[in-house]
C-alpha cells in the first residue's frame, strides 16, 4: 500500500491526509493546495479544446483520487476491524455470573472500537448480572460509571438501558417505589427513541414494581398495546399475559385471568414453541376458581403423567394436583401429593416470603 501512496503522493501531495489505518479522509487538493489554479480548458473549435477535455494537471488530480480511493479500500479489506458481537444474545439469565465474565471480556474490544453506545450499554448489562447476583454495591458503582458519562455525552440507547437497569436494581433491593418512578422514566426515553423492545420492557417492569393490581393491569395492558402497533416486540406476549394473568388474580377476576394464561398456550401452540408448564398450572388453577373443576382436574392429570413419564416430580404440579383431589372429595389422595409438593417447595423462599398462607397450607 506504501508504494500506491507514493505513487499518488507524487502526482499531488496535497490531497491526501491520514488520521491512522482505517480513518484516512479524502478531500480536494483546491482546498488545501494556495497555489494558483491552473488555466481553463480551450473552448470547443480550439486544438485541444471541446465539451469534456481535461487539462494535464486535472487529469493528475484525477488519478490521484482514484489511486488513494483504492489504496485506502484495499488497506481496509486487507486489515478489517473485528466485528463486535450482539452481546444480548450471550445473555444466559439462568447463569449471571459466567454471563458477566463474557461481558467483560468484550469491555477491551468495545473500548477499541470507539463505538460508545455499544461501550456503555455492554456495562449496563455487566451491572445487570451483578444484581442478578444479589450484588447490589457492585452494579451501583457499575452503574454510576455509566451515569457520569451521560453527564456530558448524548447516547440515547445508553440512557434508555441505563434508567432500565438502575430501575431493576431498585427493585431487586427492595424499594419497588422508587423503581417504579425510574422505570416510568425508562419507558418515556424509550418511546422518545422509538426504542420499542426496551419501551415494553420498561412498561411491564413498572407493572412489575407497582403494588396495586389496578395499576400492574394498567401498565400490562399499555405493553399490550405497543405489541400490537409494534410486531417486532411479539416475543413479550407470552410474558406480559402471564403477569397480567397474575394482576387479574390478584384483583378477584379469574374469568380474564384464565383467559391470559390460555392466551399463553395458544400462541406458543400456534407458533410452535414449547407450552410453559407453568401457564398449564396457572389454567388449571383459575379453570378451579371459576368453578370448572372437573376441566381442572383432566388438564391436570393429564400434566402429571407427562411429568411423571418424564422420570420427574414437580412440586407445582403435585400442588395444584392436591387441591383439584382435594376439591373433589379425596383428601387421602389430596395428602400424598400435599407431602410430595412440600418436599419440593419447602426451598422455594418467595413462597414463604410473599405467599405465607400458601407455604403454610404446603407444610400442613
Amino acid at each position: 500500500m506504501a508504494d500506491v501512496l507514493h505513487m499518488a503522493n507524487a502526482y499531488s501531495p496535497a490531497l491526501y491526509s491520514g488520521r491512522g489505518a482505517g480513518g484516512r479522509v479524502l478531500r480536494r487538493a483546491e482546498s488545501r493546495n494556495k497555489t494558483k489554479s491552473p488555466p481553463p480548458c480551450p473552448p470547443p473549435g480550439v486544438p485541444g479544446g471541446g465539451v469534456g477535455a481535461v487539462n494535464s494537471s486535472g487529469m493528475e488530480l484525477l488519478f490521484a483520487f482514484f489511486v488513494i480511493a483504492f489504496a485506502t479500500t484495499s488497506f481496509a479489506m486487507d486489515n478489517p476491524k473485528p466485528a463486535l458481537p450482539d452481546f444480548d444474545a450471550l445473555w444466559n439469565y439462568s447463569d449471571p455470573a459466567g454471563t458477566e465474565k463474557k461481558f467483560k471480556a468484550l469491555l477491551e474490544p468495545a473500548a477499541a472500537s470507539g463505538d460508545d453506545e455499544y461501550y456503555y450499554c455492554l456495562q449496563t448489562q455487566i451491572a445487570r448480572c451483578q444484581g442478578l447476583q444479589g450484588e447490589f454495591e457492585k452494579a451501583r458503582d457499575t452503574l454510576k460509571r455509566v451515569e457520569k458519562i451521560l453527564e456530558t455525552k448524548d447516547l440515547p440507547k445508553t440512557k434508555v438501558r441505563y434508567l432500565l437497569e438502575h430501575g431493576r436494581v431498585f427493585n431487586s433491593s427492595g424499594n419497588r417505589q422508587v423503581a417504579a418512578r425510574v422505570f416510568e422514566d425508562a419507558f418515556d426515553a424509550a418511546v422518545k427513541g422509538e426504542y420499542w423492545l426496551w419501551a415494553v420492557d420498561a412498561a411491564h417492569m413498572v407493572a412489575i414494581a407497582e403494588s396495586s393490581p389496578s395499576l400492574q393491569i394498567q401498565w400490562n395492558q399499555k405493553c399490550l398495546d405497543l405489541i400490537a402497533a409494534h410486531p417486532e416486540t411479539e416475543k413479550w406476549k407470552p410474558s406480559i399475559w402471564n403477569n397480567l394473568g397474575e394482576a387479574y388474580r390478584a384483583n378477584r377476576q379469574p374469568e380474564k385471568a384464565l383467559e391470559c394464561f390460555q392466551s399463553i398456550i395458544k400462541w406458543q401452540t400456534e407458533n410452535g414453541k414449547p407450552v410453559n408448564r407453568y401457564a398449564r398450572i396457572d389454567e388449571c388453577k383459575m379453570l378451579r376458581a371459576v368453578g370448572r373443576g372437573g376441566e381442572a382436574m383432566k388438564k391436570i392429570k393429564e400434566l402429571f403423567d407427562e411429568v411423571t413419564a418424564a422420570g420427574e416430580t414437580d412440586g407445582f404440579v403435585c400442588e395444584e394436583l392436591a387441591e383439584n383431589l382435594l376439591a373433589s372429595g379425596d383428601e387421602s389422595a389430596a395428602k400424598e401429593q400435599f407431602v410430595k409438593a412440600w418436599s419440593k417447595l419447602k426451598d422455594e423462599k418467595w413462597i414463604e416470603e410473599q405467599e405465607p398462607q400458601r407455604y403454610e397450607r404446603l407444610r400442613k
